[in-house]
């Protein structure tokens, strides 16, 4: 592949177009996936957890030391919070900023500095609060019934949950990215380089590389997959079927000759490449990661065709399970060509913004993609 890529009549710049990949596409490719949706979902609800962790309701100990702004208030504040870092440092929690084999820096002490007034008490253990209730120094608050060690723990939990869900989505977004990278960087589509597409998809997640070794199914589905036994056999006729039969349904491009033609041609790619992603998505080859590298596929077909890349988000879960069920390739097709029609549009603008040139109107007609989009748009609407 050259300094460029193709899309419609543009040539964008090969280094913008992978940094737009990543930076727009790259994270809605992985939530595009329901089963890697649930991943950031964990990870989202353990910020969650965090943030009331640290509520002002949680916090009111601390948060009343603070606003009484004398030197032993001070003092006992600044001791405790010590002594709570001192609790996720024992625990495994880095005290200083280290780095992981990629260069990335891993969190530490610090970055949790802000949760840790959820954590102070008057007490730091069970013995403090039981010998201070018999003595009758305590005020019945409510902050006095935990310790400072069942909640510095508590803490502990949520960051190590929310840790081990961050790195795994992050391995997980990683994965989908190169999985992408490479797919629009190699030749034509061949078994081989699905199964590597496949195993970067799935990130070192402990998946085998190859074809599935167990039956499968898709959620809501209303069909079996294909039995493993025969994926090798259907995926060479599912490629074969793509590069011949279905090749011959698209007009060459010597006898377009003007923005019907062009139109038509282009819904035409469209509808081969979603007859050849309801069919990889019931055959369901791999163990896990089928769908994203079906839409993986399906994006690099597009760019060698000279069509945006789309996506399929969550909320057109249900529409594109039916696609796939009833195996109705004119409707997805039409829908792939309404979605990268808009997704070139959002395309053009990101590149003219990154180059500070103004918009070409003539190459914009010239694609015959964006008006047809704006139409159908304008329908759905009313």
């Amino acid at each position: 592949m050259g300094n460029s890529i193709r899309i419609g009549n543009t040539d964008f710049n090969r280094n913008f177009f992978l940094s737009y990949m990543r930076n727009i596409f790259g994270e809605s490719f992985a939530h595009s996936s329901l089963s890697f949706e649930k991943v950031f979902e964990e990870s989202k609800r353990y910020a969650d957890m965090l943030n009331d962790f640290a509520s002002e309701e949680n916090s009111e100990f601390a948060l009343m030391l603070d606003d009484l702004r004398t030197e032993e208030s001070l003092s006992l504040l600044n001791q405790r919070f010590s002594e709570v870092c001192q609790v996720l440092a024992h625990y495994g929690v880095p005290t200083k900023r280290i780095y992981d084999e990629d260069d990335q820096p891993l969190p530490c002490v610090d970055d949790f500095a802000r949760f840790v007034q959820g954590a102070i008490r008057p007490y730091r253990n069970k013995r403090e609060y039981e010998m201070a209730l018999s003595e009758g120094r305590t005020s019945g608050a409510r902050y006095e019934t935990e310790t400072l060690m069942e909640r510095a723990t508590t803490l502990y939990d949520i960051i190590t949950n929310k840790l081990r869900a961050d790195k795994e989505a992050f391995a997980l977004k990683r994965g989908n990215n190169e999985a992408f990278a490479f797919a629009i960087g190699s030749g034509p589509i061949t078994i081989p380089n699905i199964i590597k597409i496949n195993s970067l998809v799935n990130n070192g997640s402990g998946i085998h590389e190859g074809f599935k070794s167990t039956d499968n199914e898709i959620g809501g589905a209303s069909f079996e997959t294909c039995p493993k036994e025969m994926v090798s056999i259907r995926i060479q006729e599912l490629l074969f079927k793509y590069y011949n039969e279905w090749a011959k349904e698209i007009p060459p491009v010597e006898d377009v000759n003007d923005s019907v033609q062009k139109n038509n041609r282009l819904k035409a790619i469209c509808e081969r490449e979603a007859k050849f992603h309801i069919e990889f998505e019931r055959i369901h080859p791999f163990e896990e990661g089928n769908g994203r590298t079906g839409r993986i596929l399906l994006n690099k077909n597009l760019i060698d065709n000279e069509l945006a890349p789309i996506l399929i988000t969550p909320e057109m879960h249900d529409f594109y399970i039916t696609c796939i069920s009833d195996r109705d390739y004119k409707t997805l097709g039409n829908y792939i060509f309404l979605l990268s029609s808009v997704s070139l549009t959002e395309m053009m603008s990101a590149y003219r913004k990154a180059k500070g040139i103004k918009p070409d109107e003539i190459a914009m007609k010239e694609t015959g993609t964006i008006s047809p989009a704006k139409n159908v748009l304008k329908k759905k609407k009313n």
